[in-house]
């Protein structure tokens, strides 16, 4: 990822979601799992495509992959005058204490385990977290134990 360079532009935000429902939706379906997906039509953001569409598809893939049958996955977007902020919810795990220490840190295997047997690097968080810093958002994350994880990120908004 260091190799490329980082073209901030105008984008429609809803589109993306939308392709993201579009393309996840068969893969929570198939683990029973509910995706739901909002936006707001007039939300624009100022990010790279192509990396603000690898951040959301790994944390909705994530949260699919370390949920159970009969929960639900949201990703919505939020927005105010200076930011575009959009959230991932799962109803999975959650994080230990432990784990939230070490989260963003590479090749980190995390105590949680997938639900169907779904492997995993541990570099997916950290990439979302330098992503994010390299479009000028950031990430942050509320977690409970055996209740769910939210994770938020913090995108200038364009305008």
């Amino acid at each position: 990822a260091g190799d490329r360079n980082v073209f901030l532009e105008k984008l429609k935000v809803e589109p993306m979601i939308k392709r993201i429902e579009r393309d996840f939706t068969s893969v929570a379906e198939a683990k029973g799992i509910t995706l739901t997906c909002l936006s707001d039509s007039s939300v624009y953001v100022l990010a790279d495509k192509v990396y603000l569409t690898q951040i959301l598809e790994n944390l909705v893939s994530n949260a699919i992959k370390f949920s159970n049958s009969q929960t639900e996955v949201k990703l919505y977007v939020k927005s105010n005058k200076k930011e575009v902020i959009f959230i991932v919810a799962d109803q999975g795990p959650g994080f230990t204490k432990k784990d939230q220490e070490k989260i963003f840190k590479k090749y980190q295997q995390l105590s949680a385990k997938s639900t169907a047997g779904e492997p995993s690097t541990g570099l997916g968080l950290s990439i979302v977290k330098m992503f994010a810093e390299m479009m000028k958002g950031s990430v942050s994350f509320e977690t409970e134990e055996g209740v769910g994880t939210t994770f938020y990120i913090h995108m200038p908004i364009a305008e």
